[in-house]
């Protein structure tokens, strides 16, 4: 994002060895990968149960694609657009394509665009 310090200064989601910048791990991609055993990761999932309340309306799971270029209230206006439908389906195909322009907008020439992908549920 604009203004975000590069991955190489924060580290951010990755594991590294000690002393390097490379190669690296995504933590979302270290299920059962040996080597990043070795420096600490682990597949034990962080998990977070919440009861839904009557006026909740839609369940948006999504990978950091989305959530690195778009806030929640930004995601739910996007989804909520086609609440009345009830179609998750083109909820989600809209999220993705939407996050994917967004990505487009701010990537260089040799930048990489994340993985973009979301699953949603109305309630």
């Amino acid at each position: 994002l604009p203004g975000e310090l590069p991955m190489e200064e924060t580290g951010s989601g990755r594991v590294f060895v000690a002393g390097t910048y490379g190669p690296a791990l995504a933590t979302a991609r270290a299920f059962g990968d040996m080597n990043a055993k070795q420096v600490g990761v682990t597949a034990e999932p962080e998990m977070m149960a919440t009861h839904l309340a009557p006026s909740d309306k839609v369940l948006v799971i999504a990978s950091d694609g989305v959530w690195d270029v778009m806030g929640e209230k930004q995601v739910v206006e996007t989804v909520m657009a086609y609440a009345l439908q009830k179609d998750a389906e083109m909820a989600s195909s809209v999220l993705v394509q939407a996050c994917r322009l967004v990505w487009e907008g701010i990537a260089g020439e040799n930048d990489i665009i994340d993985d973009i992908s979301a699953v949603v549920v109305f309630l």
